[in-house]
Order: C-alpha cells, then structure tokens, then sequence
C-alpha cells in the first residue's frame, strides 16, 4: 500500500491528466447511452440520371412527366440509447418525417420505400403527403438499441448539394434526431472508447518523450469520445445485407 501510494505521488500532471482523461473516455459512453439517442444517417446522393448542356437531346420522363433529372438517396433511423423509443414516446401524429432541411419549389418526391429494418419484426408504415415522407412505427413496438430502418427517396430536383433531415418530437429527447457524422474510415463500428486508449496507447510506447503528447492527449479525450461516438454507427446501417435478421435466423432451431 506505501508503495502504491508512493507511485501515486510521484506521477507528474501530465500523467494525471491522461489517466484522469482515459477513465472519462471510458464511462462516458456508458452514461450517455443510457438515454434515448434517436439518430440519422445520410447517404451519398447518386444521380440516377440528369439532363445537361452536353446531353441535351436526353429526355428523362416520369409518369408521362418530363423532369429535369432524378436521383437517389439513403437516410437511416436508428437509436443509439440503451432506453427504447416507444411508439407512445412519438407526438401525437405517431411520425418520424424525412423532408428536406429548407423550402425547394422545385422538389418532387418521385418513390420512396423502406428498403431494411434491423429487425424484420418492426412494423412500419409509409406515406408521402407534399413531398414530406411519413414513417410510422405501428402496434406495440417500439426502436431498442440500435434498432431503426433505412428508407431511398427517389426525387427530382435543381438543388446542388442534398440536405435531407429526419425529425420527430420524442418525448425525453429535447434536440429532437441528430445527424451522425459520416466517415470513411474503416474502423466506424468501434466502440467510442476504443480511439483515446489507443492513441494513449500508441503515445506512450512510440514515443519516449511524452508527457507533451499526454498532456495534448488528455485535452482532448472530451472531444475525442464526443467525435467517435457519433461516429459509432449500427452495422446494419452500413452494409447491404440484414446482418441482425442473419444472426437471428442462425439462433433459431429448426422444427425438423
């Protein structure tokens, strides 16, 4: 025990700055997760197809319609929350509306569907109402975590950069659905803790003089979980396939 407290006292700053930042970075998911997070995610736009000076004889038609171009994007519900998100907890018109952040007069929502569900179980239901899509959660379920779907929204449109949003009044979430961040790294699913610890980890066997590194470290080891927690996106939101309903058909017995 002297020992211990010895080395304790002999510990700079830095060092327990660091430590004092790694044991924040490590509760910290723990206690934000435990409220309800509903959550959205963007996909990249894809031009289905577009007329343009350099293909001006190209004609795009819709139900008889000639539109100046059509394209395609994905957006992504799901709740980061350890606290499920009832179908009571959705205001009284019982919808999560995707629409687009501010006032196109041109904008046209051609087709919409829900492409997944993270769990084949969740019923939902879809409707457009000018040029607004509404997803309701019907019957008694409710979105646990990571649990959402993924809906593509075909639409026509002159607008440059697609700024698609999804909201909701939720009772106990008072900044309504948050946009996660993209990233293209390939380590998005880690859990949040996993990046500080392992650039402390890096810091202190790569480089001999560290207590600058360690210092600059625990300063942002705040930011650091903030950042990669919106970064931590379910994987079924990522990839094409149902990864949950895949590892659930595995659990099931067979009848034969």
């Amino acid at each position: 025990m002297p020992s211990l407290l010895n080395f304790l006292k002999s510990l700079d700053l830095a060092t327990w700055l660091a430590i004092a930042g790694i044991v924040i970075a490590l509760i910290m998911p723990f206690i934000t997760n435990k409220a309800k997070k509903p959550m959205f995610y963007l996909s990249e736009e894809v031009i289905l197809a577009s007329r343009s000076q350099s293909y001006n004889d190209l004609h795009i038609f819709w139900k008889e319609k000639e539109i100046v171009n059509a394209r395609s994007i994905e957006i992504s519900f799901f709740n980061k929350g350890k606290i499920p998100i009832l179908k009571s907890d959705i205001s009284s018109d019982s919808y999560i509306i995707a629409e687009y952040s501010e006032e196109v007069e041109d904008l046209q929502i051609l087709q919409a569907d829900i492409i997944l569900k993270s769990r084949q179980e969740l019923d939902l239901s879809m409707d457009i109402i000018n040029e607004k899509i509404q997803i309701a959660l019907n019957n008694d379920e409710a979105f646990e975590k990571d649990d959402g779907f993924k809906i593509r929204i075909i639409y026509t449109s002159k607008i440059r950069k697609p700024n698609w949003i999804l909201r909701a009044r939720i009772i106990g979430v008072k900044k309504g659905i948050k946009k996660s961040l993209s990233s293209p790294l390939p380590f998005y699913s880690w859990p949040p803790t996993v990046y500080p610890i392992l650039v402390v980890f890096l810091a202190l066997t790569h480089i001999p003089n560290y207590h600058i590194f360690l210092l600059i470290i625990s300063i942002l080891e705040i930011f650091f979980v903030g950042i990669t927690t919106k970064l931590h996106i379910p994987m079924w939101v990522i990839y094409p396939t149902n990864l949950a309903n895949k590892k659930r058909q595995r659990k099931e017995p067979s009848n034969g």
